[in-house]
């Protein structure tokens, strides 16, 4: 009998060891799985986070190209009404019978003025005329002088200011005696 109850004591503790273990077990098993939710609390976090930054990179992407895309249509626009005028200004300039190649710092402009006054230096005749920059007229430019409809020669502009020119006869040119009041033009009109 007495053996009875030692083995009836004996599963007893056998139970307890068992269940004791399996606690532990069980207690080992939770954290393991506690640090694992964890874990997957701070990715879903972490992934939150990136996709809300994907998201607000995204939205800006967008408004830049849409940005983009206005300033495109725009720029196109105004490339289309430019090459228009570009071409109309160009039909216009040939019928000028201006050539659209040459540059614009090149092209003499038809302007008529008066000699203003005539000084003897050195062997050259300088005259001074009543056009100049204001004009477009420029060192280097040539303008035609004549008296009604005789042709007296050509200056070679020297030096301009806002409304005065002087200029070097070019003695290869001229005609006639040059006097102030004469009429000078850069383009002489044939009839």
């Amino acid at each position: 009998m007495l053996e009875e109850r030692d083995g009836e004591r004996e599963v007893p503790r056998a139970e307890r060891r068992d269940a004791t273990a399996a606690v532990a077990a069980t207690q080992v098993n939770n954290q393991r799985l506690a640090e694992e939710v964890s874990g997957l609390r701070q990715d879903i976090r972490a992934n939150e986070q990136a996709r809300d930054q994907a998201f607000a990179t995204t939205l800006q992407a967008t408004e830049d190209l849409h940005q983009a895309k206005g300033q495109l249509d725009s720029t196109l626009e105004r490339t289309r009404d430019l090459t228009s005028r570009v071409a109309t200004l160009t039909s216009a300039m040939r019928e000028q019978g201006l050539d659209p190649n040459v540059a614009p710092d090149a092209v003499v402009p038809t302007v008529n003025g008066v000699v203003s006054q005539i000084r003897q230096t050195a062997g050259a005749q300088l005259v001074e005329v009543t056009i100049g920059a204001d004009d477009g007229l420029k060192q280097g430019h040539t303008v035609e002088v004549y008296r009604g409809s005789k042709y007296l020669g050509r200056l070679d502009i020297l030096r301009t200011s806002p409304d005065r020119a002087v200029g070097r006869v070019d003695r290869r040119y001229q005609q006639g005696k040059i006097q102030e009041g004469d009429r000078v033009a850069t383009r002489l009109q044939v009839n």
